[in-house]
C-alpha cells in the first residue's frame, strides 16, 4: 500500500496523512458488459440494454434505446449505485464517459462496449471519475490503436480514500452541486424544445402576428436572395496565431493572416459537418467547402439564418440517414426553397427567435459556470486541500 501511495503523490496530488489510498480493483468490482447479436434485439418488450449514447451529461438518457429478448446474468443487469462506464468506443475522447445508476435506471442492462464498477462506495468513487486525476488514469491506458479501457485497467486505477464519514460528506456536498447543475440542464433542454416548437410555427406561418395576417408569402429559391461563394484556401493554411477567423467544414475555428470577406454572413458547411449554420460578421476566412451567403436583398439575414437552421438543416439529417449525402452540392443551396414572409414580419420573428436563443445562451453560461465552480471545489475536497466537518 505504501508504494500505491507513493505513485498516488506523484501522479495524483498530495492528500492528508489520515487518508488512505486503494485501487479500483480492491475496493470494487469491474464488470463487461453483455454481448448480443442483432436477432437478440425487440421492440420495447424486451430489457434496456444501456450503451454510450444513453450517458448524456453523467446522466441515464433513455432516447435511444436498444432492447434485447435473452437470457442475462444477474451480474449484468444494473444495480442502484452501480457506476456505468464507456469503456470501449470509436472516439477516444468518449472513453471513461460514465453516470450513477439511480433507482430509475437499476433493473436494465448494458452493452459489451460498456463496464459497471460496482462498489459500496459509489457515491464518492463515482464523484472521483468525474475528476482529472481519473482522465489522466484513462489517458495513461488507452491503446496506440484501439480506443478502450479493459476491466483489469480500471482495476488497477488507484483513487484517494478518506475515511468513510468524510467520503460521505465530500459526496454529498458534491452531489448538491449536481442538482444544481442537473436543474439548469432540464431548463436548457426544456427552452430549446419551446424554442423548437416556435421556429415550426413562425417559420412555417402556421402561428402569425395579427398585423401580419393576409400578406401573403413568396415561394422563392435561396439563390434569388442572396450571393453564394465558396472559399478559396486550402484547409492546411489555417493556424493558431493569424488574426483572422478561418472556418472549415467543422465546428472548430482556426486563424489565417489573411482575408477574403468583409461582411455579415451566413456560413454552411459543404462537407464534415454538413449543413451546419454559422452567422459571422466582420473579416474572415472560408475553406472551399465552406459556403458563404452575403449580399442578401429582399430578406433579413436573422430571419434566414433561423430559417435555414430548422429545415436545411433537417433535409441534410433526412439524406444523410438515407446515406445520400457525403458533401452538399452547391445546386442543393441554390435551389433550395424558401417560403418568404413580408420583410417586416421576418424581423418580427427573428426576434422572438433570437430572445430565445439569448435566454439559452445565458443559461448555458451559468452551466458552465456552475461545472467550473464543481471542478475547483472538487479539486480541493478529494485532494484533501479543503477538509470537510464530520
Amino acid at each position: 500500500m505504501s508504494n500505491i501511495k507513493n505513485i498516488l503523490k506523484k501522479k495524483l496530488a498530495t492528500i492528508p496523512k489520515d487518508w488512505g489510498v486503494a485501487e479500483l480493483g480492491k475496493i470494487g468490482q469491474s464488470i463487461i458488459g453483455l454481448t448480443y447479436s442483432p436477432n437478440d434485439i425487440v421492440d420495447h418488450s424486451g430489457t434496456l440494454v444501456l450503451r454510450s449514447s444513453n450517458i448524456v451529461g453523467n446522466h441515464i438518457d433513455y432516447s435511444d434505446g436498444v432492447y434485447v429478448n435473452k437470457a442475462i446474468p444477474e451480474k449484468l443487469i444494473v444495480k442502484e449505485g452501480d457506476i456505468l462506464v464507456c469503456a470501449r468506443n470509436g472516439s477516444r475522447g468518449l472513453i471513461g464517459k460514465n453516470a450513477y445508476i439511480d433507482k430509475i435506471s437499476a433493473g436494465n442492462s448494458f452493452g459489451a462496449f460498456m463496464s459497471v464498477y460496482r462498489t459500496s462506495s459509489s457515491p464518492f468513487v463515482f464523484q472521483f471519475f468525474q475528476s482529472e486525476p481519473f482522465r489522466k488514469q484513462i489517458y495513461r491506458n488507452l491503446g496506440a490503436t484501439i480506443n478502450q479501457i479493459t476491466t483489469k485497467n480500471l482495476n488497477e486505477f488507484i483513487i484517494p480514500f478518506p475515511p468513510l464519514p468524510e467520503q460521505k460528506k465530500i459526496a454529498e456536498i458534491l452531489g448538491k452541486w449536481d442538482d444544481g447543475i442537473e436543474t439548469v440542464e432540464k431548463l436548457i433542454a426544456a427552452k430549446k424544445k419551446l424554442k423548437k416548437a416556435l421556429m415550426q410555427q413562425l417559420l412555417t406561418g402556421k402561428k402569425r402576428f395579427k398585423e401580419f395576417e393576409g400578406q401573403e408569402w413568396e415561394h422563392v429559391n435561396l439563390e434569388n436572395l442572396c450571393k453564394i461563394k465558396t472559399g478559396k484556401k486550402d484547409v492546411n493554411e489555417g493556424n493558431s496565431t493569424g488574426e483572422y477567423p478561418f472556418f472549415t467544414c467543422a465546428k472548430e475555428i482556426t486563424y489565417s493572416d489573411t482575408f477574403s470577406f468583409d461582411t455579415k454572413a451566413i456560413l454552411i458547411a459543404g462537407n464534415g459537418e454538413v449543413g451546419h449554420c454559422r452567422y459571422y460578421e466582420g473579416k474572415f476566412e472560408v475553406y472551399q467547402r465552406t459556403y458563404v451567403l452575403h449580399k442578401f436583398c429582399r430578406c433579413d439575414i436573422a430571419f434566414l439564418f433561423q430559417y435555414l437552421r430548422l429545415f436545411l438543416e433537417r433535409k441534410v439529417q433526412r439524406e444523410k440517414q438515407q446515406g445520400a449525402m457525403p458533401y452538399m452540392k452547391l445546386g442543393l443551396l441554390t435551389h433550395f426553397k424558401i417560403n418568404l414572409p413580408p420583410q417586416k414580419e421576418q424581423q418580427k420573428i427573428a426576434s422572438v427567435l433570437n430572445a430565445a436563443d439569448k435566454e439559452i445562451e445565458l443559461l448555458n453560461n451559468k452551466l458552465q459556470a456552475l461545472k467550473n465552480q464543481k471542478k475547483g471545489l472538487m479539486q480541493k475536497l478529494l485532494t484533501g486541500q479543503i477538509r470537510v466537518k464530520v
